[in-house]
């Protein structure tokens, strides 16, 4: 017997809670009173203490860009910024301390133009007044969307003829480049940089990001190596490296790898390695192949079927023909993948809801769980239309709390009252999993779990709840980051849920959320991270183990 938890309360996800739990190797053995699991274990066990703490499953985040946070984490942090001169002199406090020698690059993340007054995006003039020696690429906060300096553009030798499609090279006035890079164009320009970060940069990403996630008691990841900084992304790479990290017993976290292909030959040559959804062990397993279908609100790059209120005769942008996505799908869906499609206004929702009605319909096949990412923008019909495919959905709760600045003028006020919609597509029966989106939005599960609840700004809670009629319970939500996050990723039978038989993935809390008012939702803190049976991280040394 290798660790006994007891005097806590254990709430596993099924209904019922419990005094002790036995763990023995990785597995939860034993759940009961304390005198029932000490008495079953034996003398050898470690035992915890936990003085009535709470304890619930470890969180799965159902979407991650690990890498990309790992690296964000070390690069400069424009989160927050309210002008364009506050992320000019931030960028270049960066790059004087961080002593990077000219002709290197200088990454960012997290600028959003809707803070600023004049409400445009950065463009190459700004980033040249932060350094012509060398290049820059500063990330919007969603990831779609970039602006870079001149030099950068030089390096890559990007002209006012360049075109890719499905993104944008934008230009001014005057028809020049004016260094902002949208979609897939900018996934396009981060290869063309020859600056691959080395596998040493990547593995130390991987390791940075996930000791920050296991201080949230995040155990489990559904992680998508593309948007970080400047790596585009290599899935060799990736795969190999994680692989590794596995079988060296070096990944303190659970990954199943998303991996995104964005067109049909790049599908082909994955599937050529023969490697499909539910490969791997319990640390890495892979999972679907990810696919773009539209953009973001905050850029308005999100296609709607109407207009945005806010400019008038733009419905945003589509990756793809309907005929191009079904044709991607088709591969996708009779390889034996999981498909895993990114969809955030309801115009690339209805294209993909009618080419799933047509897949499923031509090749039918159960218990498929594909997957679709966000979906923030939608109506009732749509949301059945899901719950009928059998599609489960992997939201961002925490993106309300950043959106609701600019939702009553992206959408409107009638358009808006149907979107963030979670309890009506629970209310449908769509198994509605929750994650991150880091580095887009905060790794903070209970900053989610606040935003499910009250639906409010997490930074401003006086003010009004947005939809309030759409508001879930504690118990739904948790339900949302540990049970329903397991079955998106099959993996139901061995996580998700505190019981015996299933690993011992557990997440020991500062407060109780079933029993707080729901503004301290927000401020609960994770104690104790468990995983596979072992503290992998632990707030304060508030609790030690000893011998029974």
């Amino acid at each position: 017997m290798s660790l006994i938890i007891k005097n806590a309360k254990l709430y596993t996800m099924e209904g019922r809670v419990y005094q002790a739990a036995a763990i023995d190797g990785d597995i939860i053995t034993r759940l009961g009173s304390n005198e029932d699991v000490i008495r079953y274990a034996d003398n050898s066990a470690n035992v915890i203490d936990l003085k009535g703490k709470s304890v619930v499953p470890g969180f799965i985040d159902t979407h991650v860009h690990l890498v990309g946070y790992g690296c964000s984490l070390n690069s400069v942090t424009l989160n927050g910024l309210t002008s364009r001169n506050d992320v000019i002199e931030t960028s270049r406090s960066h790059l004087e301390h961080s002593q990077l020698d000219a002709g290197q690059w200088l990454y960012g993340r997290g600028w959003d133009q809707n803070l600023f007054q004049d409400g445009k995006f950065l463009t190459k003039d700004d980033l040249d007044r932060i350094s012509i020696t060398h290049p820059i690429l500063l990330l919007r906060n969603c990831g779609h969307v970039a602006a870079v300096n001149s030099m950068a553009l030089e390096l890559t030798r990007i002209t006012c003829d360049t075109a890719i499609a499905g993104g944008q090279f934008i230009k001014d006035d005057k028809g020049d480049l004016n260094g902002v890079i949208t979609e897939a164009a900018l996934e396009w320009f981060k290869k063309q940089k020859n600056a691959n970060q080395s596998i040493l940069e990547i593995k130390t990403a991987i390791k940075t990001g996930i000791n920050k996630l296991l201080s949230y008691g995040v155990t489990s990841i559904h992680s998508e190596e593309s948007y970080d900084l400047g790596y585009s992304g290599n899935f060799t790479d990736i795969y190999t490296l994680y692989k590794e990290m596995a079988d060296n017993k070096e990944l303190a976290m659970r990954v199943y790898q998303k991996v995104a292909q964005p067109n049909g030959p790049d599908i082909d040559r994955f599937l050529e390695n023969g490697i499909r959804t539910g490969d791997g062990d319990h640390y890495y397993r892979m999972g679907p192949v990810k696919q773009w279908v539209d953009g973001t609100l905050g850029a308005r790059t999100a296609a709607l079927l109407e207009d945005y209120s806010d400019d008038k005769g733009n419905k945003g942008l589509y990756y793809y023909t309907a005929g191009q996505l079904y044709q991607n799908m088709e591969k996708l869906h009779l390889a034996g993948m999981q498909i895993c499609l990114h969809t955030i206004g309801d115009g690339s929702l209805e294209m993909i809801l009618n080419q799933f009605e047509k897949l499923l319909h031509q090749h039918p096949r159960n218990d498929h769980r594909h997957r679709l990412v966000h979906v923030f923008v939608g109506n009732k019909k749509q949301y059945q239309r899901i719950a009928a495919l059998g599609l489960n959905i992997n939201t961002q709760p925490a993106a309300l709390s950043s959106d609701l600045k600019m939702l009553d003028s992206r959408l409107g006020e009638k358009r808006g009252r149907q979107c963030y919609a979670w309890k009506t597509l629970r209310d449908c029966g769509i198994c509605v999993n929750c994650g991150s989106d880091i580095p887009v939005e905060t790794p903070d599960v209970f900053k989610g779990i606040y935003a499910l609840v009250e639906r409010k700004n997490v930074e401003t809670p006086d003010g009004p709840a947005y939809n309030p009629n759409e508001t879930i319970s504690v118990d739904e939500a948790l339900e949302m980051y540990t049970k329903n996050g397991a079955y998106a990723s099959f993996e139901e039978s061995v996580k998700g849920t505190i019981c015996e038989g299933k690993l011992a993935d557990l997440a020991v809390l500062s407060h109780n959320p079933y029993e707080v008012d729901s503004e301290t939702l927000k401020n609960i803190k994770v104690e104790i991270t468990i995983l596979g049976g072992k503290i992998v991280y632990q707030r304060e040394k508030s609790f030690s183990a000893g011998k029974s």
